[in-house]
This record gives C-alpha cells, structure tokens and sequence, in this order.
C-alpha cells in the first residue's frame, strides 16, 4: 500500500508506536544497540577521533566513551557519535542509502548519561533507540536515492531529526513538543557525498548533525517551534526535488536494516560473500585462482575504485577486499593497511580480478545489493550468484554470530568488561539501572591506538 506524504506532526504521532512492545522490534533494538558499542569501540582503536578531541576543550560532567574524560554533553555527543562512524561497521538501511545506528544509539546513550539525576529506565532507552530509527528511516526513504544523486550523504542529512527523535522521547516530550522538535531540526541536516571519499574527517558531519538534534530537542522543550510543513516546503524539495511515494513494509522498518560482517564499502559485500562461498565449497585457496569475474549494477560499479592507493580508496575496491580475504583472510575493518595494499601478493591477484557491469542487476537496486562471481581455476569455472550479502533481512545472521562481531571489536577495548556489557544488553530490560552500562562505556580505557593516517584510514559508502 502506497502511504500518504508525511509531515513532522504525524512523525511525533508516531511516536508511541514505535516503542518496544513488539518483541521482533526488541530483539532488533537490543542487537543493534550491541553491534554499534562494537563498531564504535573499533572506532576509538582507529583514533580518528582524536583529533576532534583535541579541538573540543569545553569541560563539563559527561564523559566521552573509553577516554573518561570529562566534556560538555554536546562534545561527548559529538565525539560518541564519531567514533561510532569511524570504522564503518555498524548497520544500514537499504531503503535511505544510510546509517541508522551511529545517529541514534550515540544520541539515546549520551543523552541519557546527561540525565543521571533522573536517569531514564533501561526500556526508556530502547523506546528512544527504536523511535530514532523509525523517524530516520520513514524521512530517508521518502528522499533516497534522489538525495545521494544530489550529491548529499544521507546519514549526516537525517542526524538531526533522528537525534531529535531519540532525545525528545528521553526528555519525555508531549506529541507537540516531539513536533517542534523534528521541525526545528529538520533544516540542520548537513553531509556531502564526497566528504566519504577523505574517511579521517567525513564522521564529522554526522556527529555535528546528531548534537544538532539533541539541540533542537532542548529548543523545543523550553517552548521553541519549527514550522510544521518544513518537510513538504523545505527538506523534500532540497534534498531529493521531491517527495518519493513509498510503500508501507510488511514488517517494522527496523527489522528492514542490515548489519555488516564486512569492513569496507557495502558494495563489496556481496561480491566478497559470494566469493568466499565459492573458494569454501571448492576448497580452493589463492594459489589456485587464475582469474576472478565480478558482476554487479552500475551504481556500485560507480563507486569502484580499480587500483586503490591509499586505504580509504581500498574501502570502495572490491577487488581489494576479494584478494586480501583470499591472500590473509582478512575482511573486517583493519583489513584496509598501507601494508596490505602494498602486498605484492595482494596485488598481483587483484590484476587477475575483472569488475564489470551486468545491466540485469540494475532492475532490482537498491532493494537487492546483488552480485554475481565466477572463479576460474584448474579445475573449471566456478559460478555463484548472491541477491544479498551476509546480514541483510533476507540473508540473516544468528544472534550467536553477531556476538562475536561485537567480542572481536569491542574486547581490544572493553578487556574484562566485555561479557557484562553484552549480557547487559542481551537481557536490557530486565535491568534495574543504566548506570552500569554507561559506567562501563565512559571509563578510560587502553590507548591501544592503530595509526589512522597509514595504517587504517577508513571510508565507505553505505
């Protein structure tokens, strides 16, 4: 069923909707609450963040994540939201072209540490969290892919009224209040799609883009307004000319996001899957591939980069990320080196890899990320298609394998606190506090950094 155009009125309406009393939406909530600590404890390792850190002196009674230093909220936000971006790990949205998790688990998580006074319930957060989600998600599918056409980045153009969302419901907002709220932050959006292309500083927009919204919140609880139509006058006819009719899901929107096994860009992903499926039911290893065909639509065709030279060129190569999981077996996000480019075994396989085009796969995008790969061998071709990389709704993950995402990204952080942090989350509304969690996310931690500028400079596209 095609559904109405929506404004930010029926957003706040929304908003009681979007709790947590579906159990499949709990289940998502939880994980994905999970998954983001992970990709943001990878983040702080990268360090990319610091130097924003360094540009952020405003002392205050917050914390940033691991560091345990004492900052404003607003540039503990801005730094929780950063890191949780910066290794490109956490989940995304097919139908906005963006990433979810790094605007409003972030947001939800700092907001309500600023609340300690009155902290908000466990359940509080997660009613925050899926809230967030579903006003992310209902705006950016009405504007994508006319949005990133446009040249803009989805994620750092919907932070501020995702962020709005989950602060608003913490702050426990009235639907009038919740409204102004989205309005007023509705015209903060602000992220190109270039920026992707220098990884060390495009977080930046996103993490501006979530204090934005935490702002308008606070501007909307003290009695301020934002004009009610901004989204039909304003926000569609900037970002995508206009607003995109859309079909109500079967299912809620959240269960429709994707989480990423993979580093790197999402565009690889099903290449790389498909992939791996063939050299693991044919036994084969690199030393026996003669030559690698991948086939994929062109708007990731679009994105690909065919001799990287730096690792954040390497995030948009799929032929990099095919050899150096077939020469080192490497995918996550420290896959992407200086060193790993440099390898003269990685190289000379991606010269017998061929990236193409097959118009057929363009019919389906961007609902399908579909890939098709043959491997060549002595023994024969060898041909897989895949309709959806590993982590998609229709190609799931176990809960069991999602938690060892979280443990390999998060223990080199976390150390002994990392089973406390995943049980807490696990079982989250059973908890009596938050103050566990946040306690555990805001203490410092090891600076075992990786070196940002020549080992792991990231960048991806969603």
């Amino acid at each position: 069923m095609t559904v109405d155009a929506i404004d930010v009125r029926a957003l706040a309406q929304c908003s009681a909707a979007s709790g947590v009393a579906d159990a499949r939406v709990r289940e998502a909530t939880r994980m994905r609450v999970l998954d983001l600590i992970g990709s943001a404890c990878a983040g702080y390792r990268i360090g990319t963040w610091r130097s924003l850190g360094q540009a952020l002196d405003a002392a205050g009674a917050a914390r940033s994540w691991f560091s345990g230093q004492a900052r404003a909220t607003s540039d503990a936000l801005r730094l929780n939201a950063f890191m949780s971006h910066a290794a490109y790990m956490e989940d995304g949205s097919r139908s906005t072209g963006g990433h979810p998790s790094c605007v409003v688990t972030p947001t939800a998580l700092t907001v309500a540490s600023s609340l300690r006074a009155a902290l908000p319930r466990p359940e509080d957060l997660l009613s925050a969290v899926a809230f967030g989600y579903d006003v992310f998600l209902r705006v950016g599918e009405r504007a994508y892919p006319a949005i990133v056409a446009r040249g803009f980045q989805s994620t750092a153009v919907l932070a501020p009224i995702a962020s709005a969302a989950a602060t608003a419901r913490l702050l426990r907002l009235s639907e009038t209040q919740t409204m102004h709220a989205l309005a007023i932050a509705a015209s903060l959006g602000a992220g190109l799609k270039a920026a992707l292309r220098e990884s060390v500083t495009q977080p930046l927009q996103v993490a501006q883009g979530c204090e934005s919204g935490r702002v308008a919140a606070l501007m909307a609880a003290a009695g301020a307004r934002g004009h009610e139509a901004i989204l039909s006058e304003g926000f569609y006819p900037a970002y995508a000319d206009a607003e995109r009719p859309v079909t109500e899901p079967s299912v809620p929107r959240i269960l429709e996001t994707y989480v990423k096994m993979h580093g790197g860009c999402r565009g690889n992903h099903a290449p790389l899957d498909a992939f791996l499926a063939l050299m693991q039911e044919h036994g084969t290893v690199a030393a026996d591939l003669r030559a690698v065909s991948v086939y994929v639509d062109r708007y990731t065709l679009a994105a690909e980069i065919e001799r990287p030279e730096s690792p954040a060129q390497a995030q948009f190569s799929i032929a990099f990320a095919i050899a150096v999981a077939a020469v080192h077996g490497e995918t996550s996000a420290f896959a992407f080196t200086e060193r790993r480019i440099a390898d003269p075994l990685v190289r000379a396989l991606m010269e017998r890899i061929a990236v193409r085009h097959d118009p057929a796969l363009d019919a389906d995008y961007p609902a399908k990320r579909a890939s098709r790969v043959s491997i060549e061998t002595g023994a024969g071709v060898h041909t897989l298609s895949l309709d959806y990389p590993v982590g998609e709704p229709e190609n799931p993950v176990a809960t069991d394998v999602l938690c060892r995402k979280y443990d390999e990204l998060a223990r080199p952080v976390l150390g002994a606190d990392t089973d406390s942090v995943r049980d807490f989350i696990l079982d989250f509304e059973r908890q009596p506090s938050l103050a566990p969690l946040l306690d555990a996310l805001e203490s410092a931690r090891p600076q075992g950094w990786v070196n940002a500028a020549s080992h792991c400079d990231q960048a991806v596209a969603s």
